[in-house]
């Protein structure tokens, strides 16, 4: 994600990627069975309902879950 501007580290794809919730307590144990640099902690869960996207020191996204589902739902009627 380096050198990628936010929104392409935030939303491009490509073939191969995959999110995968692991356990804390089995994180080192499921990256240790992988090959090396092909996986990448990109957060943790917490019990505050929001979703917070940090890229380093910058807070890029901090809004709650409720909002973003509404948001969701709603489609893009306006654009």
């Amino acid at each position: 994600l380096g050198s990628l501007e936010d929104d392409v580290a935030l939303f491009s794809e490509s073939n191969g990627r995959f999110v995968v919730t692991v356990a804390r307590s089995d994180a080192a144990s499921f990256s240790d069975r992988l090959p090396e640099k092909s996986c990448r902690r990109i957060g943790h869960v917490t019990e505050d309902q929001r979703l917070r996207i940090h890229r380093g020191e910058a807070e890029l996204v901090d809004e709650p879950l409720a909002t973003l589902r509404q948001r969701f739902k709603e489609g893009l009627h306006d654009a």
